[in-house]
């Protein structure tokens, strides 16, 4: 439910799997499917509840704010 009322907007990583979003950089974690999505589109949702969360198709990636 939170995806569906989340607001969303799409991003390419960059190479070294970093992801900008309002002026702000965040790193993407490790992943063992950090690999299939470089160069790929992003979503980024925007939780009601000031989160962030960046999924590829059904699989969500952890990030940190740098």
């Amino acid at each position: 439910m939170d995806a569906i009322l989340s607001a969303h907007e799409d991003r390419t990583a960059e190479n070294d799997f970093r992801i900008s979003f309002e002026g702000k950089h965040y790193q993407m974690e490790a992943s063992r499917y950090q690999e299939k999505i470089w160069k790929e589109i992003i979503s980024l949702e925007e939780r009601l509840a000031g989160t962030l969360r960046v999924r590829f198709y059904n699989l969500y990636f952890i990030i940190h704010r740098e």
